[in-house]
């Protein structure tokens, strides 16, 4: 009788009122450690894949050289601390607190002002069971922009947007541009005649 319990327990997905998820997430994070990047060759580059899934131009100010837009970049990388197989727990994608984990000091080195609009102790990252993980960074930015204004109305004003580590050397941590999340996505239109543009070979907007 008690196997017959323990198994209906598994397949309704709890075990002494513990969901499935939450078994698999004490099983991950055991002796896990935040504070060390996640490869298991000390010498190998983590490789971040940084794609801008969206972003909206707030305010364009020639006077100061500055443009304000709020953006959601989607950031992507291998743990390799991490694995699961998917068969024992019928689980793809598990959301984890993102302080849960190692994650890459992402920081936008043009921006002189960031306002996240998510606090950093609220937000989720995705894990997958083969140890990809997605973070989302949504954040409103104030961007250092040299513009030109000689030809206005009719200006054309491009600016540099670079994403990348803060306290991580190339060695260490090097990011890469990745396919934008939806089509198109490649070119965003303000009120006026700014446009911004994402590098193939950088982790930079122009």
């Amino acid at each position: 009788m008690s196997t017959l319990w323990f198994l209906l327990y598994l397949l309704t997905g709890h075990v002494q009122g513990i969901t499935v998820a939450e078994q698999l997430k004490d099983v991950i994070m055991q002796g896990y450690d935040n504070s060390i990047r996640p490869v298991v060759r000390e010498k190998d580059v983590l490789i971040v894949n940084i794609s801008l899934n969206s972003m909206s131009v707030l305010v364009l100010d020639p006077a100061e050289e500055t443009v304000s837009f709020s953006s959601e970049f989607i950031l992507q990388w291998q743990d390799e601390f991490i694995s699961w197989n998917r068969t024992d727990y019928n689980i793809t994608w598990l959301k984890l607190k993102e302080s849960f984990l190692w994650t890459p000091d992402t920081t936008v080195s043009t921006s002189i002002n960031t306002n996240y609009l998510i606090e950093t102790s609220e937000r989720y990252v995705s894990v997958k069971y083969d140890g990809t993980v997605r973070q989302s960074i949504y954040a409103v930015f104030v961007n250092l922009c040299d513009m030109n204004v000689d030809t206005f109305p009719y200006d054309s004003q491009t600016c540099m947007i670079r994403m990348g580590p803060w306290s991580y050397t190339q060695e260490e941590v090097t990011c890469v541009s990745g396919p934008d999340i939806y089509p198109n996505a490649s070119e965003y239109l303000g009120n006026a005649h700014e446009s911004f543009l994402e590098s193939p070979d950088e982790c930079s907007i122009n």
